[in-house]
Order: C-alpha cells, then structure tokens, then sequence
C-alpha cells in the first residue's frame, strides 16, 4: 500500500497539470462567429425547413457553450489577478 502523503502529492500534481485554462478572447471570437453564421443562416431561404431549423438549434448551442466558456474564463482571469 502506498503512503498517504506520496498519493496527496500525486493527486494535487495530476490537478495542477490537467487545469483547464479557457481563453477569454478565443471564446468570445468564436461566440461572434457562431452569432453571424446563425444570422446568416436565419436570413436565408432553404428548400427544406427542418434543415434550416437543424443548422440554426446546433449554432445556438454552439453559442450557448462559448458564453459559458467566456463567462468562465473571465472568472479565471479575475481570480489569476487577486
């Protein structure tokens, strides 16, 4: 059995290296993207409605996750700058 603290090093490592550091500006770029697409989609005519209606729900997921991400990330910067 392995000692306690060699695994609380271990774990606290593992932590530090798989950190997720979310870019603000690379969240907010693609959330504009994902925004004039999804415009662009909606001011089009399509044959098949269901097509457009598909197009238009996966962008406004898109979107949806990277405000999630740019909202997370400005939290990190905020708490990486105290």
């Amino acid at each position: 059995m392995p000692d306690a603290s060699l695994l609380i090093r271990l774990r606290t490592n593992i932590k530090k290296y798989y950190r997720m550091k979310i870019n603000k500006d690379l969240a907010e770029a693609l959330l504009m993207l994902s925004l004039i697409i999804l415009v662009l989609v909606s001011t089009t005519d399509f044959d098949n409605p269901s097509t457009k209606t598909m197009i238009m729900a996966s962008l406004g997921v898109s979107a949806g996750i990277m405000g999630v991400f740019r909202i997370l990330g400005a939290r990190q910067e905020k708490k990486e700058g105290e």
